[in-house]
């Protein structure tokens, strides 16, 4: 007993140190980078009222066409969440700061996970895991609803499993309450959540619910999701139809999302992503010889994710992120495999080894991505473009944002208003002539990025650029022209 609790406060205190780390790492810079695109919408969003962000996310918004190329597809849990923020100021670090407690929050309840899904060895590896992943920190620093979801859906993992296991009322509301909130933030994070309410609704078919009375708190789980839900049904069905009735014009494609979801999770690395696997797979295999059922819930909910989302990248924009929600699936494989090791050491603790062998496995690669990742930008450098501009740009000049809705996070840095100068928005050439009409003996500047591939996909608007200006300047994947003098 003595060397039970001996073990438990090593536990608690390796998880604390793992948080401090977390927190350095997630909060470290965290206003270094500028807003990006989405993060400047998130502003935007944050901006109105709950009622007029509940317009925006069901695009009725009139100011939506200003702003965005399409629709916003994302539902409004997480902008009501930065809207009250705002209260502290609309910077980056007040914009980034939830994102990055959540994500400081979510490493204890991966260890958590671990420790209801098989025990304290596992919760402390899945913990690990997260602390350094350069994936989970990118997104805890991003004023986006990512690390949110997955704060969320990680709860509701964990409430279904002790749901389970104890049968208690509580845990099964607090399941039914974090799917709601989980589906809330992102509706993508529907799909494993739906994964969840079949395994238990079948696991407890096989366990007997012949009754009602049996039935009852799997009732009242789904129940609180389905309540709190329902508003956003009709939301997300609409969205569906219109995010999958065009082509994607971004995204990735084909089996490569496999490639770019599981190499996200793998630290961008491909030496560390065949090893991740290669330990997933162990721990499936030790898993299946103890527990069939949770051997099929975890595959099932890293693969069906997987397979859905190669399909429905030939129909919508894709990306790794939308998948964020894996992370406590694939850890919870990784953690799995190191069981074996702990049963050749006759049930010693060796945790705390295998911790430090990992962080040591892990030094050189990670030294290296992070002292990038805080010396570079790595986001679009919207504060450094508005530098460029105003150090090239005179009184009276134009200047013309391509496409027009990329407006959105330039006007955040930049104020032609102070500058002197005319800002336009375009969509396309045939915008643009026009505008050069009234130019007269002013100089015209271009502000362009990756986004124009979405809205001109012909290519006729960035073959007209190439042809009448020259690029005087680049901040991270933002790039500024002058028109050239007539010839």
């Amino acid at each position: 007993m003595k060397m039970s609790k001996i073990r438990e406060k090593g536990h608690v205190s390796l998880l604390i140190i793992l948080v401090i780390i977390g927190t350095f790492l997630r909060f470290y810079h965290l206003d270094y980078n500028s807003f990006w695109f989405d993060e400047s919408f998130t502003l935007f969003a944050a901006k109105h009222t709950l009622a007029g962000i509940w317009d925006i996310v069901s695009n009725n918004s009139k100011e939506l066409a200003s702003v965005l190329l399409t629709a916003e597809f994302n539902p409004p849990l997480f902008h009501y969440i930065e809207h009250f923020m705002l209260v502290f100021g609309e910077s980056e670090f007040v914009l980034r700061f939830i994102p990055a407690l959540v994500g400081v929050l979510t490493i204890p309840v991966f260890y958590f996970i671990g420790r209801e899904f098989c025990d304290e060895h596992t919760g402390i590896i899945m913990a690990a895991l997260l602390t350094v992943s350069p994936f989970h920190v990118f997104y805890s620093q991003d004023a986006r609803a990512y690390s949110t979801v997955l704060f969320f859906f990680s709860l509701a993992f964990l409430f279904v499993l002790r749901a389970e296991r104890t049968n208690s009322v509580h845990s099964w509301v607090l399941f039914g309450l974090f799917s709601a909130l989980t589906f809330w933030t992102h509706y993508y994070a529907l799909l494993p959540l739906v994964l969840l309410f079949v395994y238990v609704l079948f696991r407890g078919i096989s366990h007997g619910w012949k009754d009602i009375t049996h039935l009852r708190p799997f009732a009242i789980s789904a129940g609180t999701f389905l309540i709190l839900s329902v508003p956003l049904i009709p939301l997300l069905l609409g969205l569906f139809v219109k995010r999958t009735s065009t082509s994607p014009q971004w995204g990735t494609k084909g089996v490569n999302v496999a490639y770019q979801i599981f190499s996200s999770l793998s630290e961008h690395n491909r030496f560390t992503m065949a090893l991740f696997l290669v330990l997933f797979i162990i721990g499936m295999v030790y898993l299946w010889k103890t527990d069939t059922a949770k051997t099929i819930l975890v595959v099932g909910l890293l693969a069906v994710p997987v397979i859905v989302s190669i399909y429905l990248s030939e129909r919508m924009p894709m990306t790794d992120r939308y998948l964020i929600y894996l992370l406590p699936v694939f850890f919870l494989g990784i953690a799995l495999s190191l069981k074996p090791l702990a049963g050749l050491v006759r049930g010693k603790d060796i945790t705390v080894i295998l911790v430090i062998l990992f962080f040591l496995f892990q030094a050189p690669f990670l030294a290296y991505f992070y002292s990038a990742y805080y010396t570079q930008y790595s986001k679009e450098d919207w504060r450094g473009m508005a530098m460029t501009i105003q150090g090239n740009s005179t009184p009276g000049d134009y200047i013309i944002v391509v496409p027009y809705y990329t407006r959105l996070p330039l006007d955040i840095y930049y104020s032609n208003t102070s500058q002197g100068t005319y800002e336009f928005g375009v969509r396309n050439e045939s915008e643009i002539m026009p505008i050069l009409s009234g130019l007269h003996n002013s100089t015209a500047y271009f502000v362009v990025t990756g986004h124009i591939a979405a809205a001109d996909p012909d290519g006729s608007t960035m073959r007209w650029l190439q042809n009448n200006t020259q690029r005087i300047g680049t901040t991270k994947t933002i790039e500024l022209y002058r028109l050239a003098p007539a010839k």
